[in-house]
């Protein structure tokens, strides 16, 4: 089927849907963490990210995995260029078929028909999603001179595996800056389980004047390992964990220290497999 005709196909099956059918809630008994429509059930078998409500930018298919179901594209925008790919091959088939994917099966019954593009029905169709700002996006301008940006070593773990996180704290300005720090604690990192957090950093701080200088366009990169589990104890289940990361007291040019930043920066949402 050409590309034109596919179009058009899906033009057609959505304007007939709209008008006969009331679209379905998406926030069922498993919660809607990210608020988006799409319960975490869903989105856990869809594959999509349960804590991220939004792609990070509106470039379309530059991130795996996608956030929002309805935007398959992944350029926070649902609309036909969505609903074209539900189109056959597509629609109507079930596993083992192989074009069947959970990620165009929005209510995970297995089957990709008429009941997934009722999802795409108004007020989801041709609306746009907004990321998170700072506690998603992997940086954060703190002001118009200094940048900090978290990552991890990876997205995806096995369980049990220990999560690396690197916070990049960048001078972006034209000018050498310095950074005070009370003790030799520069950084702090958190996990969060939705909107709990389960774990934070458990640095031994010498009580120590710390001083850090960054000329333009330099960076310095504290780190710490997550050993996936709870703060008292335990590994974690399997799922999705968002990962935050913050820079402690910087004081600019004069001690003593003052209050911390206190604004987290996340790369993304990281996920646990099954052991």
């Amino acid at each position: 089927m050409s590309a034109l005709l596919r179009w058009l196909l899906a033009a057609a099956i959505f304007m007939l849907v709209s008008l006969l059918a009331s679209p379905a809630s998406g926030a069922g008994a498993n919660g809607d963490s990210d608020g988006d429509g799409f319960d975490d059930g869903e989105e856990t078998f869809a594959g999509t990210l349960p804590l991220e409500p939004c792609s990070l930018t509106p470039a379309q298919d530059d991130e795996d995995p996608d956030a929002w179901p309805a935007d398959l594209n992944d350029d926070q925008t649902s609309d036909i260029l969505d609903i074209v790919k539900l189109t056959p091959p597509y629609f109507n088939t079930s596993p083992p078929d192989p074009n069947y994917s959970p990620r165009k099966d929005f209510n995970g019954d297995s089957a990709i028909n008429i009941l997934d593009i009722v999802r795409m029905t108004p007020p989801v169709f041709n609306s746009q999603c907004t990321p998170m700002g700072c506690n998603i996006e992997p940086c954060c301008n703190i002001d118009s001179d200094l940048t900090i940006c978290i990552e991890t070593d990876k997205l995806i773990y096995g369980f049990g595996e220990p999560v690396a996180m690197t916070l990049h704290v960048t001078n972006t300005g034209a000018s050498p800056q310095t950074f005070f720090f009370n003790d030799t604690c520069t950084s702090w990192f958190h996990v969060f389980s939705g909107s709990t957090e389960i774990w934070d950093s458990d640095l031994v701080c010498a009580l120590i004047l710390t001083e850090i200088t960054l000329g333009p366009g330099e960076s310095f990169t504290p780190g710490d390992v997550w050993g996936q589990i709870y703060e008292g104890g335990g590994q974690v289940p399997a799922g999705y964990y968002h990962v935050f990361g913050e820079m402690l007291a910087p004081c600019g040019n004069v001690p003593p220290c003052g209050a911390p930043f206190g604004i987290p920066v996340s790369k993304h949402v990281i996920r646990i497999l099954e052991p």
